[in-house]
């Protein structure tokens, strides 16, 4: 995307020259002559709308500034997807918004399967940032109707949609409708997932234990979080194994297995807390506490490393 962006300023700034212009007088009537400036020294991404109107201005076709290699097309798309990964595994979803917002109109994202790309996103942004999940549903399933892949088979990017509806299913309490989503996700899973994406399998095995739960099938939870917590360990991943034991020791508390259920909360403290979750890890002390205020009988003291 840097790359992109370098060349993207030294094209402007070139054409600029060219044509006797100032800074000022082609940003006039469109952005600020600082703002153009940044553009030439490649520091900010270009929405689609002002780098139209620059073009008009230039004298070129848009696609002018997109001559470049497949490769340069392909990097950059990658790494915008890349990116949008990252700020979601961080629930960083504002910047994913600020992210979507400037690429959504790129003309290097034009194709179907960029275009669902971008739709999924937006769900995603609809559902924790605008707080909207009627909106985020109908993104959805806008974006899983540009499923490329033959009925009988998901892609990668299509499973993980398929769970971003499932989650968006349970926000609407629709908990049936999610269970049904999340077991299709897991129907198809095994012939859709690279073995280089164990995190897809770990937010699945999450999530469908979430739903679950939620549906009061605490057995079928446990269950669940069980294999998801086995298939962390079998990974040597931390990744969602703290949510995974907090999950777990929801599930023991309400099939009145208290002090297994303690034992699963002070895992899933330890676990937020290597990963530097700090908020989840208070909410995970915050169980324990409650249950040994409930259950005298329980023990406070547990052995950590018995525990692992």
């Amino acid at each position: 995307m840097e790359e992109f962006r370098k060349n993207l300023g030294d094209k402007i700034q070139m054409l600029r020259k060219n044509s006797f212009l100032s800074q000022k007088k082609l940003g006039e009537g469109i952005c600020t002559q600082a703002f153009i400036s940044q553009i030439e020294q490649g520091k900010i991404a270009v929405s689609a709308e002002v780098l139209y109107q620059l073009s008009i201005k230039l004298g070129v076709d848009t696609n002018y500034f997109f001559e470049q290699t497949d490769s340069q097309r392909n990097d950059y798309i990658e790494e915008v997807i890349t990116l949008s990964r990252r700020y979601i595994h961080r629930r960083e979803y504002n910047k994913l918004a600020e992210l979507i917002k400037t690429e959504e109109n790129s003309p290097l994202l034009k194709q179907q399967k960029y275009r669902q790309f971008i739709c999924w996103n937006k769900s995603i942004i609809y559902l924790h940032v605008e707080k909207d999940p009627h909106a985020a549903l109908s993104l959805i399933d806008e974006a899983l109707e540009m499923k490329e892949t033959s009925s009988n088979t998901y892609s990668l990017r299509e499973i993980e949609i398929l769970i971003t509806k499932g989650n968006i299913l349970i926000e609407l309490n629709e908990i049936k409708q999610a269970i049904t989503i999340f077991e299709t996700a897991k129907m198809y899973i095994h012939s859709s997932i690279p073995l280089s994406s164990p995190s897809v399998y770990i937010r699945l095995f999450f999530n469908l234990s979430r739903a679950y739960y939620s549906d009061e099938q605490y057995e079928e939870s446990l269950q669940t979080s069980s294999q998801g917590v086995s298939y962390c360990k079998q990974q040597k991943s931390t990744y969602g194994l703290g949510e995974l034991f907090y999950q777990q020791a929801m599930c023991l508390e309400k099939l009145n297995e208290f002090s297994q259920a303690a034992e699963k909360y002070l895992m899933s403290k330890l676990i937020f807390k290597l990963n530097g979750d700090n908020h989840l890890s208070v909410t995970a002390e915050q169980s324990y506490n409650d249950l040994l205020l409930n259950n005298e009988e329980l023990d406070e003291e547990h052995d950590i490393f018995r525990l692992l």
